[in-house]
Parts: C-alpha cells; sequence; structure tokens
C-alpha cells in the first residue's frame, strides 16, 4: 500500500496504532513457494516494514504461493512469520513448526538434550517415530505424529485429504518394506491417490514394487 503518486505517501491512522499483514501472491505456473526479495518505488507509506518477510506454498487447484508480511507504525510489533526460539516458518504450513525435539529433528538443547512425543535423544538427533512416513509415536494420550502430519494406520502422513484413499495401502506396504530390503520403497496404485506420487505424502517419485524388489 503506497501513496496514489508522484513520489506521495499513503497516511494511514492512528498513528502510532496501525499495523497491517500483507499477503501478496503469485501465480506463475507452480505452486512452489517464491523467493522473499526486494524492489524499489518512489512511493511510499507511513510504517515501517517488521522483518522477516516469509513465502508460502501454493496448494494445486486452490491458493496461489505467496509471500506475507507485516508493516506498523506501532513500537513492538515483530512479523507474523517471526518465529519464537525451537522453532521456524514452515512455508508449507504457513506457520511457525518445531525445529528441535520432534522425530528426525535436532534434540532440544544440545547432543543431551530433550525430545517430546516419547522420542529418545541419540547422537543429538530425536529418533524412532513421529516423521513423515515414520510409525506414530505412543504416547499416553494415543498415537501422535509431529506438527502438520496425521496418524493413519500407525503411519505418520501429510494432511491431505487425497491421501486417504491410499493410506491403508501404503502402510502395508511399508511393513514389507522394512522387513525386507531397507532399499525398497513402495507404490500406490490408487490413481486416485495422486498426492503419493508427488511426494506429499512421504513417497519418492523413484517407486519400487515391494512385492518385486
Amino acid at each position: 500500500m503506497f501513496g496514489l503518486g508522484n513520489r506521495s505517501t499513503a497516511n494511514l491512522s492512528p498513528q502510532p496504532g496501525t499495523t497491517i499483514i500483507v499477503t501478496t501472491s503469485v501465480d506463475y505456473g507452480s505452486t512452489n513457494a517464491p523467493s522473499v526479495g526486494g524492489g524499489i518505488t518512489a512511493e511510499s507509506n507511513n510504517l515501517t516494514l517488521e522483518p522477516p518477510a516469509c513465502p508460502i506454498v501454493g496448494v494445486d487447484g486452490g491458493a496461489s504461493p505467496a509471500i506475507v508480511f507485516t508493516e506498523s507504525n506501532s513500537t513492538g510489533v515483530t512479523s507474523i512469520c517471526a518465529c519464537q526460539n525451537q522453532t521456524e516458518w514452515d512455508p508449507a504450513s504457513a506457520s511457525c513448526v518445531s525445529n528441535c525435539g520432534q522425530g528426525n529433528q535436532a534434540c532440544c538443547g544440545g547432543a543431551n538434550g530433550t525430545c517430546f512425543g516419547g522420542l529418545v535423544c541419540t547422537n543429538g538427533v530425536c529418533g524412532g517415530c513421529g516423521g513423515l512416513g515414520q510409525p506414530c509415536c505412543e504416547s499416553v494420550a494415543g498415537n501422535t505424529c509431529n506438527p502438520n502430519l496425521t496418524c493413519a494406520d500407525l503411519i505418520c502422513h501429510a494432511n491431505s485429504s487425497n491421501c486417504a484413499g491410499c493410506r491403508t495401502e501404503l502402510s502395508a506396504c511399508l511393513e514389507r518394506c522394512r522387513s525386507g530390503d531397507a532399499a525398497c520403497q513402495c507404490e500406490c496404485h490408487n490413481a486416485q491417490s495422486s498426492c503419493f506420487k508427488e511426494n506429499t505424502c512421504g513417497v519418492s517419485e523413484a517407486f519400487m514394487n515391494c512385492s518385486n524388489p
């Protein structure tokens, strides 16, 4: 939001007391998150950009990829994507998620730190369950997965309704893989579950059929 032209300034009120969150969508034929860059214009406003600006991944058939940022003329305002300690911005969920303590992540607090969901810190890494394609973590509250993942058939999957029709077959296939060839990866044969083929549910595009490794 800038002045109308001729190097003018858009004055937003009250001042102080105005904060805006801007989402700029980009339609360029891909759902990949755009790079966050910069630009110059002679027009301006009376707000200050609160860094950082952050990318957002698009959705097939839905929202376009975008960049989100915060501008304000108030004190103490932080960017919508300025994450707290032990979290980081996740372009896929457009939110701050844990960057330690979850499955396959570093232990919180260093090599001898802590993990969540019943995971064990081994050599500085929280392992065993909770990650994409891993078994769900067992806890008092029930089977759980890392944030933005769903436990289905005791396997952690991406949160996508398109995957539901293939989860049972995939889970059985993963169990065969674990008991056999470590290099084997599973193929989902349900044509309607295209999300698996797009590598959004933890399955590689380089498929190997577990029944014929």
